[in-house]
């Protein structure tokens, strides 16, 4: 604990400066890309969980899904305190949260640190998940590790910029121009666990940037083909 603390402090203190600046671009940011047709879903794809179990997302066939690469100690963290409300408003949306520490390390801790750092950090004030708000555990979204799930949604939705972090901030190789820009990046999942739009980080607004995006695919039936 004493470590996660730490930790805390120290990266807290490095993103406050840009905080202010990725609120700005939360209010102005609009950026997104439809992605391609598939034949091939996220449901063929197996995750783990923050306690170390392995399963598939197939529990999530006939909900919407917004997919999106967490870090805990980044200007962008504040976007958890829409989480739940965003959620709770969208009945049929479940949020699918994928820690990852490739971006300037913003993510340090184990995975049973992840929550506590939430809760008691940032974005703090006890904040905690809802039952629409599932947080897995770390992997990588970029490199030679990537994760075969986020390789699959890079390969069908194109990226939403021509530019990526900062090559000393980027915690991986090699890197390829449909990589994950950085935290807090977001894909949507139709019913039928098929990408259908890619979100740049700081397109959100309090979610609002995203949300007007639900509504077309909860109204698809959940046997359509």
């Amino acid at each position: 604990m004493l470590r996660q603390f730490v930790l805390a402090a120290l990266l807290a203190s490095a993103c406050r400066a840009k905080t202010a600046k990725d609120t700005m671009s939360d209010d102005e940011e609009k950026r997104f890309t439809k992605c391609q047709p598939t034949d091939k879903t996220i449901f063929d794809f197996k995750v783990e969980t923050l306690t170390g179990e392995v399963r598939n997302l197939t529990e999530f066939r006939g909900k919407v899904l917004l997919i999106v690469n967490v870090a805990t100690y980044c200007g962008y963290t504040e976007q958890y305190n829409d989480f739940n409300q965003l959620m709770e408003r969208n009945d049929g949306v479940q949020l699918l949260a994928f820690p990852c520490n490739q971006f300037h390390l913003q993510e340090p801790g184990h995975n049973d640190e992840i929550l506590n750092g939430l809760k008691h950090v940032r974005p703090g004030k006890n904040w905690e998940p809802s039952k629409n708000v599932h947080i897995y555990g770390k992997l990588e979204v970029n490199g030679e590790n990537e994760h075969p799930m986020y390789k699959f949604l890079k390969s069908t939705c194109p990226p939403t910029s021509e530019k990526i972090g900062e090559r000393h901030k980027l915690m991986y190789d090699p890197i390829k121009t449909t990589d994950i820009v950085w935290n807090f990046e977001k894909f949507l999942i139709d019913r039928h666990g098929r990408p259908r739009v890619r979100f740049f980080p700081g397109t959100w607004k309090g979610g609002k940037r995203v949300e007007k995006h639900f509504k077309p695919l909860l109204e698809e039936t959940a046997d359509k083909n």
